[in-house]
C-alpha cells in the first residue's frame, strides 16, 4: 500500500515546500519594502534624493 501511495506523497510534500518557501520569500520581500518605504520618510539623504537648485543668473 505505501509503495503506492509514496510517489503522491511526495509531489504532496514538494508542492508544499515550494508554496512555503515563495509564502517565505514574499514575507520576506515586503518587510524589506516596509523598511525601505519608513527609511525614505524618515530621512532623504538615505534615498539620495537631491532638491535641485535653481541658479538665477545676474545681468552685469
Amino acid at each position: 500500500m505505501l509503495r503506492r501511495t509514496w510517489p503522491t506523497v511526495k509531489a504532496a510534500l514538494a508542492i508544499a515546500t515550494l508554496v512555503i518557501a515563495a509564502l517565505y520569500s514574499a514575507d520576506r520581500l515586503e518587510r524589506q519594502e516596509r523598511a525601505v518605504a519608513l527609511a525614505k520618510r524618515a530621512d532623504p539623504v538615505v534615498t539620495g534624493s537631491i532638491i535641485p537648485v535653481v541658479v538665477q543668473k545676474t545681468k552685469h
